[in-house]
């Protein structure tokens, strides 16, 4: 439909596939948060190529602002740039009441007004220079409903063998930990006992060793405590409510692991620990009927990149993240194509850090991706460490220098993403000082 008039089409006695040839002509298409309507479109083998996603142009011209400043919805640009308000509390009747009247309305009126925001949404794209850019974010949505619809096909039995690997690599790492309390706090109650009763039936004989009693996944009352013994300070601003709270994480962690020697201990589990949380069964728990796990992509978050997983509001659980997937070749093996079908890898290989370098026109950095070896972490950690040989070629760090390399993404991303040498200090655990040099 458009202003003057609407149609709505009851998909559940008309055939969706009678309008395919319409759909699929070169026509611009209006939509807002295009992905989930191209995925039903797709689900009945039509594929619409032309689109204009008008949630896609509000995000655009709002990125960067604090979560809450500016709303997304319909609604909020039907009102913001017409002064109409779009009722959506008859969302969701659709379920238990059918194509009653008021839900045929709401229907029309879902599109009625896109015309007339998209000419309002233009004035401003054209203002910021961000027509192009809109452009390619309309082509760009187009294939991402395309991947979340096909999603992607896991080897389950070689899942489980990783599954069972990672398990034991857990296992073996909380009882390095546990071994290190009993070493360091044999006679302390508050972290380890001792077993006098034993059990009568046991073939056993006694054992009057001491045991580690820490819990630990019960971080506030089993793990802080010991940290905080081992002079760690542990306070940080909890993102949500701005109060201090005490926490173990690895971010906290990691930049005081100079002040004992159970730290990388204790991060070396963590890592186990996160494998077999985050990779694990709740992968296998999101196989659908078709064999394949389809998560949820967020296309322009605030630094524009693309982020996976969130919310699934029909189950409530989480999506998988498939960005953030560990590298090694074990748990990507797992991730397989059909018969007939191929895996193709694909690395932009930087595109960032060569968009910043030219904003920025820095010299050095230009210089490497056009004349040396492209390799631009190399090359932070050669700026950054002066411990690296000043003779040591750019291209040899990797080989030579892997952890250092490793580090400095960090510095690299602190700085892309507006950092400053505070951010440097707090996430290594260097003074400020240091920092500042970096």
């Amino acid at each position: 439909g458009c202003f003057d008039f609407q149609v709505v089409i009851d998909c559940t006695t008309i055939d969706i596939t009678l309008y395919k040839d319409f759909l699929e002509s070169d026509r611009l298409f209006l939509l807002w948060n295009a992905k989930f309507d191209l995925r039903f479109f797709l689900h009945k083998r039509i594929v619409i190529k032309n689109v204009y996603d008008g949630y896609l142009a509000e995000k655009l011209m709002w990125l960067g602002y604090p979560l809450g400043f500016h709303n997304m919805g319909l609604k909020d640009a039907g009102e913001e740039y017409l002064g109409v308000t779009l009722d959506k509390s008859i969302r969701g009747k659709i379920h238990y009441a059918g194509l009653a009247t008021d839900v045929i309305e709401y229907s029309a009126n879902d599109v009625k007004y896109l015309e007339k925001i998209r000419e309002k949404q233009l004035e401003k794209l054209k203002e910021k220079e961000l027509t192009k850019a809109l452009e390619l974010e309309n082509r760009f949505v187009i294939v991402l409903a395309y991947i979340e619809y096909c999603g992607v096909r896991l080897d389950v039995t070689r899942w489980k063998a990783k599954m069972e690997k990672d398990l034991a690599l857990m296992q073996s790492k909380e009882e390095a930990l546990n071994n290190w309390v009993v070493t360091h706090f044999p006679n302390d109650r508050r972290f380890t006992a001792v077993d006098l009763q034993g059990d009568l039936f046991a073939d056993e004989a006694f054992d009057t060793a001491p045991k580690c009693t820490i819990n630990w996944n019960s971080s506030k009352k089993d793990v802080v405590p010991l940290f905080k013994e081992l002079g760690f300070d542990l306070l940080v601003k909890d993102k949500e409510t701005g109060t201090m709270k005490e926490s173990v994480d690895a971010k906290v962690i990691e930049p005081q692991k100079n002040k004992s020697d159970i730290a990388p201990i204790y991060l070396d589990y963590r890592g186990a620990q996160k494998v077999v949380s985050t990779y694990g069964q709740n992968f296998l728990d999101q196989i659908n009927i078709d064999g394949r796990i389809h998560t949820n992509f967020n296309q322009l978050m605030d630094t524009a990149r693309l982020s996976c997983g969130g919310k699934n509001k029909q189950t409530g659980e989480d999506y998988v993240n498939l960005q953030n997937l560990p590298h090694d070749a074990e748990t990507r093996a797992c991730f397989i194509a059909e018969e007939g079908n191929a895996w193709i890898s694909i690395d932009y290989c930087g595109q960032e850090t060569y968009l910043m370098a030219s904003i920025a026109d820095d010299k050095a950095i230009i210089k490497e991706l056009t004349e040396g070896s492209g390799d631009i972490h190399s090359l932070t950690a050669y700026m950054a460490y002066p411990e690296i040989p000043r003779d040591t070629s750019i291209k040899d760090i990797k080989k030579k220098f892997p952890n250092l390399r490793q580090e400095a993404k960090g510095i690299e991303f602190a700085i892309n993403y507006g950092g400053t040498g505070n951010t440097i200090a707090q996430n290594k655990g260097i003074p400020l000082e240091e920092a500042l040099l970096v």
